[in-house]
């Protein structure tokens, strides 16, 4: 008679939790498909993140080495402009010997 007090007892005791368990499931539980569950899975899992940034990596060492098989070309220039006419003068010939009137070049 005793252990049949007991599982009548354990009988409640299981049935009771379940019963708090649905409750508390169905108040904070969401439910969600397998397929968002997976996508869900797979956005936090750190490995997964790791392993997308080791590609995305892996693309722009591709396209560097894409880029330095390309033709390179610079180019530079340079615009100067004086308000008034520039004078020069040349002492004793530029070391040729002769003289320079300075006059002419002005």
């Amino acid at each position: 008679m005793r252990v049949k007090q007991l599982s009548i007892i354990l009988l409640m005791a299981c049935g009771g939790l379940r019963l708090s368990t649905a409750v508390a499931q169905g108040l904070d539980s969401l439910r969600i498909d397998l397929n968002t569950a997976l996508e869900i899975a797979l956005s936090e899992n750190p490995k997964v993140k790791v392993a997308d940034m080791e590609i995305t990596k892996k693309v722009y060492a591709k396209k560097s080495a894409y880029g330095a098989l390309l033709p390179q070309f610079d180019l530079i220039g340079q615009y100067q402009r004086a308000i008034q006419r520039q004078t020069v003068y040349f002492d004793g010939g530029l070391g040729l010997g002769g003289s320079i009137d300075p006059t002419k070049f002005t």
